[in-house]
């Protein structure tokens, strides 16, 4: 048998061996991040389902079987209304005290001219601070996500609201599906 066969690939193999081993980095696992909303798709068991959701009583907040990729079988649609707000979903998750860094995002689009939005808000002794907005700026279903350090204290609440955008002459819906709000750190 001809010797190069067979040191060739020894030597290949050890050389992959060698550049594999540990060089005393350390290894960093990667963080588990968790979903905070309890209902992230606006259903369960394949069925619509408003928990974990405030704001469904409104009819003009429904369920649409238009959903991004992943999403399930429902997303919800809110439309437009003037003045901008007057339907809107929120979900509302305890903060944890402390500096912490928290993603919130979505998959969403809007129908007609006018854009829906999502704001990341903070709720302390009654007052809400809107830390975040997005603007959905896509009429196809895209993903939109941003971060934001939260500084919070005992009895702090975190909002994520939902709105179909508002105009006094123009109507038309958002659909969201498929929510997060995230602690990273």
């Amino acid at each position: 048998m001809n010797k190069s066969l067979i040191i060739t690939p020894l030597l290949c193999l050890s050389t992959l061996a060698i550049s594999c081993t540990d060089k005393g980095e350390p290894i960093v696992p990667t963080p588990i991040v968790t979903n905070l909303l309890s209902n992230p798709s606006f259903e369960n068991g394949g069925q619509p389902s408003s928990s974990g959701w405030l704001g469904f009583a409104n009819p003009m907040a429904t369920f649409s079987t238009d959903v991004p990729p992943g999403g399930g079988s429902y997303s919800a649609s809110i439309p437009s209304t003037w003045p901008a707000g007057l339907v809107r979903l929120q979900a509302s998750i305890p903060a944890r005290e402390g500096t912490h860094i928290y993603r919130f995002g979505m998959w969403a689009k809007y129908a007609g001219p006018v854009r829906g939005e999502a704001h990341f808000s903070v709720l302390r002794a009654g007052a809400i601070t809107l830390r975040k907005t997005i603007t959905i700026t896509d009429t196809v279903w895209s993903e939109y996500s941003t971060l934001d350090t939260v500084v919070s204290v005992l009895g702090d609440t975190l909002l994520l609201r939902l709105f179909g955008g508002g105009d006094p002459v123009s109507i038309g819906d958002s659909y969201f599906d498929l929510c997060a709000v995230e602690r990273v750190n």
